[in-house]
């Protein structure tokens, strides 16, 4: 299983493609909460500013490394501090840079 986080309107082909709010192709999961993903089942994770939305990082890093099989990939991107887009969205609750 691949799954791509907070896919918002951009369905990947091949991925489980999740977010909070139901769309087409699109399963709906809270991933503020446990993630509804067994143990050891998911071969990639794709987050694209999907983390920085989640209010508890820890949660988040041990969820990844729950569902992740042995040898899987999580692919993330977060706007950083550096750039202006980590302050323009104020659902961001946590902010991230290269250090």
């Amino acid at each position: 299983m691949k799954l791509n986080l907070g896919c918002c309107d951009s369905p990947l082909p091949g991925f489980v493609n999740v977010d909070l709010v139901a769309g087409p192709n699109v399963e709906v999961a809270d991933l503020r909460q446990r993630w509804p993903w067994p143990d050891d089942s998911v071969e990639t994770i794709r987050a694209w500013d999907v983390i920085e939305h989640l209010p508890d990082k820890i949660l988040t890093m041990n969820e990844m490394h729950r569902v992740l099989r042995p040898g899987g990939t999580a692919e993330v991107s977060v706007p950083t501090t550096e750039g202006s887009g980590a302050w323009q969205d104020p659902t961001h609750v946590s902010f991230w840079n290269r250090r």
